[in-house]
């Protein structure tokens, strides 16, 4: 998980490293639980529709980060843990 608090902050930040990209900036938000979902939703985001790229991959079930994590999945995983990751994505 890369969701911390910085010294004398009150909010959780985000740090995370996605295709040769450093991404990090502060939730403003005090809930951890809420502050995960916020990276999770900005890790959507670094995929490919965001950048306009092809409308083929824009439509897909599984957004940039969601599909290098699934394929990662499905090589380092059993079966089930792979349908059980694939049910969570939007």
């Amino acid at each position: 998980m890369t969701i911390y608090k910085q010294p004398g902050s009150p909010y959780y930040y985000y740090d995370f490293y996605f295709e040769s990209g450093d991404y990090s900036g502060s939730t403003h938000l005090r809930n951890k639980s809420v502050a995960h979902r916020v990276e999770c939703i900005k890790k959507g985001r670094t995929g490919p529709e965001a950048r306009g790229n092809s409308p083929e991959e824009a439509d897909s079930p599984v957004p940039g980060f969601c599909r290098a994590f699934s394929s990662h999945v499905k090589v380092e995983r059993r079966a089930n843990t792979h349908r059980a990751y694939l049910s969570c994505v939007p």
